[in-house]
C-alpha cells in the first residue's frame, strides 16, 4: 500500500538546494509552489488526502493558518474552521499539546470520544475527520508552528518507519516556511521580544523591592548583644532569606537562616511564603524544633519541587543560653577562646516530607562569644583553580576572630571577593552573625 522507501542523498541536496535558492530570491508564491510540490511528492507516497500548516502568532496565544490545502472539503467548511485561530490555553488541544510537549502526535483514528478542545471538537462534527499525523515546525530550535496531516474519507495507517520518513520532508517545509515567515516578521518580533524583555526588567525591579523589604535592612537592638548580617544575591533577587525574630517573651530573641534551591523569583517567592509563615508562628518561636516542623509542615506541596534548609536558634538574654534546631543547613560555627566549634544537630531539608523531627539542643553561652550563620554560597564558592572557599574559611576566622563580629562579616566577604578574584558568585552569599558582649 505505501511506498517504504526513504530520501537519498540526492534528493536531499536537490530539495535543500531549492529551498535555499527560493528563500534567497524571497518570492512567497515560489516558495509556495516548492512547498506544494513537497507535498505532491508526498502524495505519491503516502494516502495524504491534505496538509495545513499553523504558525504561532507574536503572543504566542494562537496558531495562525498559514497555508491550508484540502481539497476534500468543501470551501465553505474550510473558510469557517481553518480560518479560526486555534487557540493555545484551550486544554485538550492536540496542536497545543504538540507545540507544548515538542512532539509528533499520530492519531490513527479519531472519535467523538476523544478529550478535545471545542476547536478540535467543531473540526470533528463539520468534517468527520478520520485521522491526524501532526509535526511541530522548528526555528532556530523553537517551535513557531505545526504541519498537520488529515485525512477525511479513510484512517491513515502509518508505521514507525514511514513517520520517520515523513519527517525528513516536514524538515524541508519546516526551513522553506519558516525562513521566509521570520524575514518578513523579524522586525515585528524583535520589537515584542525587546517589550517582553522590558517588562520582565520592571517586574524584576519590582521583585527586588519586595524581597528588600522582607529582609532586616539593619540588625535589631537588643541589649547584651550585637547583631550583624550581610546578604548579596546571585542574580537581581535571590534563594537565601534570613530574619531577626521576636517573641512575647521581650528576653528571647530568634535567628532564622535558610537557603531555598534554585534562584531567581521562584526562590524568592517562597522566601516570602516564609516570611509570612514566620509572621503567623505565635508562640512556636519559642521552640526551635516546632517551628522548623511548623515551616516544613505549611509548606509541603506549595514550592513545586523546591525545597530549603534552615536553622533556627534562640537566645535568652537572662540565662544566656542558646537553643537551636537545624533542618539540612550548614552548621553555625561558634568562635570561642581562638577555637571553632560547629553548632551540630540533626534534621532533613524542608519542603519533602511531612511530620519532620528537628533534634533540639542547647549551649551555653559567654561573653566574648561570636557565633557566624551563613548559607553554602560562602563554603561552596570556587577560586579559578576549582578550590572551594570551606577549604580555607577556619583559617580565616581564627586570624580575626578577635575582632567585632561586624568586622569578621565585612572582612570575611572580602577575603572571599580575593580568593574568588572576582565579584561575580555562582550562589546567594548570606552572612548573619551574633557576639555576646
Amino acid at each position: 500500500m505505501y511506498v517504504k522507501t526513504v530520501l537519498n542523498k540526492d534528493d536531499t541536496l536537490a530539495i535543500f538546494s531549492e529551498i535555499q535558492k527560493t528563500i534567497q530570491q524571497n518570492k512567497e508564491i515560489r516558495l509556495n509552489n516548492l512547498i506544494d510540490s513537497i507535498f505532491q511528492d508526498l502524495k505519491s507516497r503516502f494516502q495524504f488526502e491534505s496538509m495545513n500548516i499553523f504558525l504561532l502568532d507574536h503572543n504566542y496565544e494562537n496558531l495562525i493558518p498559514y497555508k491550508l490545502t484540502n481539497p476534500s472539503l468543501d470551501h465553505k467548511i474550510i473558510d469557517e474552521i481553518y480560518q479560526m485561530p486555534i487557540p493555545m490555553k484551550e486544554e485538550g488541544g492536540i496542536g497545543t499539546y504538540v507545540v507544548q510537549k515538542r512532539m509528533n502526535v499520530y492519531i490513527p483514528e479519531l472519535s467523538e470520544d476523544m478529550v478535545l478542545s471545542s476547536w478540535g471538537k467543531k473540526v470533528l462534527e463539520l468534517t468527520h475527520m478520520k485521522s491526524n499525523l501532526l509535526f511541530p515546525l522548528f526555528a532556530d530550535g523553537a517551535v513557531c508552528g505545526i504541519i498537520t496531516f488529515p485525512t477525511y474519507r479513510e484512517k491513515l495507517e502509518l508505521n514507525e518507519k514511514q513517520i520517520e520518513e515523513i519527517q525528513q520532508y516536514v524538515f524541508y517545509i519546516s526551513v522553506a516556511v519558516t525562513s521566509l515567515f521570520f524575514s518578513v516578521e523579524l522586525k515585528e518580533r524583535n520589537q515584542f521580544i525587546e517589550k517582553k524583555n522590558m517588562q520582565m526588567h520592571e517586574d524584576l525591579k519590582l521583585a527586588k523591592r519586595i524581597q528588600k523589604s522582607l529582609i532586616p535592612a539593619n540588625p535589631p537592638q537588643f541589649e547584651g548583644i550585637s547583631l550583624a548580617s550581610f546578604y548579596k544575591p546571585m542574580d537581581e533577587i535571590g534563594g537565601d532569606f534570613f530574619d531577626f525574630l521576636r517573641t512575647r517573651e521581650p528576653h528571647l530573641l530568634g535567628i532564622y537562616i535558610s537557603d531555598i534551591s534554585g534562584h531567581g523569583v521562584p526562590a524568592a517567592l517562597i522566601g516570602s511564603m516564609v516570611k509570612t509563615l514566620i509572621e503567623t508562628a505565635g508562640v512556636k518561636r519559642t521552640t526551635p524544633g516546632k517551628f522548623l516542623n511548623f515551616i516544613n509542615n505549611k509548606i509541603i506541596g506549595q514550592t513545586s519541587g523546591n525545597f530549603l534548609t534552615a536553622f533556627y536558634g534562640l537566645y535568652n538574654q537572662k540565662t544566656k543560653l542558646f537553643r537551636y534546631s537545624r533542618g539540612a543547613h550548614p552548621y553555625p560555627l561558634l568562635i570561642r577562646d581562638e577555637k571553632i566549634i560547629p553548632l551540630q544537630s540533626q534534621g532533613k531539608i524542608l519542603g519533602v516530607m511531612e511530620d519532620l523531627e528537628f533534634e533540639e539542643k542547647e549551649i551555653q553561652l559567654f561573653s566574648k562569644d561570636k557565633i557566624l550563620f551563613y548559607t553554602d554560597g560562602l563554603t561552596e564558592a570556587l577560586s579559578p583553580e576549582g578550590k572551594e572557599f570551606e577549604a580555607i574559611l577556619e583559617e580565616i576566622i581564627l586570624r580575626i576572630a578577635f575582632l567585632p563580629i561586624s568586622n569578621i562579616i565585612s572582612l570575611l566577604y572580602q577575603e572571599l571577593i580575593h580568593f574568588k578574584k572576582n565579584i561575580d558568585f555562582d550562589d546567594d552569599i548570606c552572612l548573619v552573625g551574633l557576639e555576646i558582649e
